[in-house]
């Protein structure tokens, strides 16, 4: 959309002819991309091929443009959309691909399935359940339970490492072995979440399988499954898509192994292709040209994964020449936010460029956000709301308790975030405590609590019951917001590194937010949907699979990031080197990657294309 000052335009049009404006001569740029194709003999056999298949590819290579030319001419030759799905791995994954579609298939996008892990198995399952359906718990529910499975048996490692934990044993085959690392932490969480009643993502694939097997459940009512980004498939998925096989659904799977990043989740990366080729005899094609990127942006981006084994793909053939890569090391952070500024103002000026910012982690891609928000730019954000972070929960669970909105979950992470034992807080659950105004009826024990806790534990509940309960007597002089300050300051000085600056953060968008505590409360619930067809994205490198730019900044670009240093889980440098290897690689024209301090080890093959900041 374009440079927008706060105060007046650089054109004399309105904003909103100006995102047409950028978007169309960005299509049009696509279209010239495309042309240039005229789709090679791979590419046509793909189109003409009329079974399951695997498609390997290097980015930009035409995967998700003739993944979508396939779905167009099943629905020329007379395939009902309802009998297509297309499946993606996230919320914000399926909103790239939409557009993608729309893109070449118009209006007849209408009736094609479209949905992610969950989405897709869940419709299969009410196919034939109309009353018993489960209920999925979503990511911040699950992150509250891994904090309080953290504490039960712990665990030393940060909340998101659980998280990585988690998901590769629930993403397996088969049960993992009890004597296995971090099975603990595995089982509290496993158990935790069957008293709830719900499900996480990874129940719901393996209940819809073992459904079909026992003729519970039916196949989703599809005659052809198209998933992109094939390589992040985990085991329990990859079944799910076996037994769609078995009833005869035609799979068409495209992917790219050098692209996983979710190994740490349990995808299978290169083994997902083997796997599915072998055990189902189907074929693969292999695409050898990159459309996307000219020759120096693929030499460049190469040199991140190129020592790697076992790859299923050399160096892509460049079928442009041209493309700028460089490296700017900056003195201090200030100077490297002032050379991002400066290429921002660049790379925007003309409404031709499409513009990715790609950081490594969410809170670094809010930084850029704010900086935009400053300059007056129009942008659009792939990074997950800061209400999603595992810091920033905490603080949405405090506030739902001080306004007595929370449920048990909430209250019971409160609570475990004060340090409150997880045996006390399941006892003082079991015996009746109920979330709900707790803090309103002044924080009421159930009755007989006293004998069945240790008096250690009594001693601190009652602490920390007459603490919150002195707030809340000082609300009607002080005001809610100044209240809640004080209280969230004490959950904040409990957090470990790693959460402070999510929550403090998120805090300080909840006091600057205007309106009273219920109505903020609402307003940081609500649910905001990213733009994928803006002309300025910042994006969290997880979360740009399919994405393309015309310039591309990766800042930040140290030692610290890349690799990123885990508490609990091992140094893996094939993973690592494939976040900038995608960061790079979704570059039209030009490349830059900036740090301040020490840089990143992975850059020491770009020596060449340092240049330094001036002061």
């Amino acid at each position: 959309m374009g440079y927008v000052s706060k105060s007046a335009s650089p054109w004399p049009i309105r904003p909103a002819r100006l995102m047409h404006r950028a978007r169309e001569q960005f299509n049009n740029m696509n279209e010239k991309i495309l042309n240039l194709m005229k789709l090679t003999q791979q590419q046509q056999d793909v189109l003409a091929y009329d079974q399951s298949c695997t498609v390997v590819g290097a980015p930009g290579s035409g995967k998700t443009t003739i993944l979508c030319r396939k779905i167009e001419k099943l629905l020329n030759d007379g395939i009902p959309p309802k009998d297509i799905a297309v499946l993606t791995y996230s919320y914000r994954n399926l909103m790239v691909m939409r557009k993608s579609l729309s893109d070449v298939l118009g209006n007849k996008t209408k009736g094609i399935i479209q949905g992610t892990t969950v989405d897709l198995p869940l419709l299969a399952i009410r196919q034939t359940e109309k009353e018993n359906v489960p209920k999925v718990a979503d990511n911040n529910f699950v992150r509250r339970l891994l904090r309080q499975s953290m504490v039960e048996v712990g665990f030393t490692g940060h909340v998101k490492e659980a998280e990585h934990i988690m998901r590769a044993f629930k993403s397996r085959g088969r049960k993992p072995s009890e004597t296995e690392e971090n099975y603990d932490l595995f089982r509290a969480y496993k158990q935790r979440l069957e008293k709830t009643g719900l499900c996480d993502r990874h129940d719901l694939v393996r209940k819809h399988i073992i459904g079909m097997r026992n003729d519970a459940y039916e196949a989703l009512a599809v005659k052809h499954i198209f998933i992109d980004n094939f390589q992040d498939v985990t085991q329990i998925q990859l079944l799910w898509l076996f037994d769609h096989l078995k009833a005869g659904v035609k799979v068409h799977a495209f992917g790219c192994d050098d692209l996983t990043l979710f190994r740490r989740d349990g995808a299978m990366g290169k083994a997902a292709f083997a796997d599915f080729e072998e055990l189902n005899d189907i074929k693969r094609f292999t695409f050898k040209e990159t459309f996307r990127q000219p020759e120096a942006l693929v030499g460049a981006s190469m040199k991140f994964v190129e020592g790697q084994k076992d790859r299923l793909l050399t160096a892509p053939k460049a079928m442009r020449s041209g493309g700028a890569f460089s490296v700017i090391a900056c003195g201090g952070a200030e100077q490297e936010m002032r050379e991002i500024e400066k290429w921002i103002k660049r790379t925007t000026q003309s409404s031709a460029n499409r513009v990715g910012i790609i950081t490594r982690h969410d809170l670094q891609a809010r930084q850029i956000e704010r900086m935009l928000d400053r300059m007056g730019i129009n942008h659009t954000s792939f990074a997950r709301s800061i209400w999603e972070t595992p810091g920033a929960t905490l603080i949405l669970d405090m506030l739902e308790v001080f306004l007595g909105k929370a449920n048990n979950s909430r209250l019971r992470n409160v609570l475990s975030a004060f340090d409150v034992p997880s045996q006390a807080i399941d006892t003082l659950f079991t015996r009746g405590l109920m979330a709900d105004t707790w803090l309103q009826r002044g924080a009421p024990m159930p009755a007989g609590i006293e004998g069945e806790l240790p008096i250690s534990a009594m001693r601190d509940l009652g602490s920390l019951r007459q603490k919150l309960l002195n707030y809340m007597r000082v609300i009607p002089s002080l005001g809610p917001k100044t209240v809640f300050k004080a209280m969230a300051a004490g959950l904040i000085e409990r957090m470990n590194a790693d959460d402070k600056p999510e929550a403090l953060m998120a805090l300080d968008e909840l006091l600057t937010s205007n309106g009273n505590m219920l109505q903020i409360l609402k307003q940081l619930t609500s649910h905001r949907t990213p733009d994928p067809a803006a002309q300025v994205v910042v994006s969290p490198v997880r979360e740009t699979r399919n994405m393309a730019f015309t310039h591309v900044l990766v800042p930040f670009v140290t030692s610290q990031n890349y690799p990123f240093a885990f508490r609990v889980l091992p140094y893996e440098e094939d993973a690592e080197r494939r976040f900038l290897y995608r960061a790079t690689s979704r570059a039209q024209q030009e490349v830059v990657l900036t740090h301040c301090g020490k840089p990143s080890v992975y850059l020491d093959a770009f020596k060449s294309e340092v240049s330094s900041s001036a002061a």
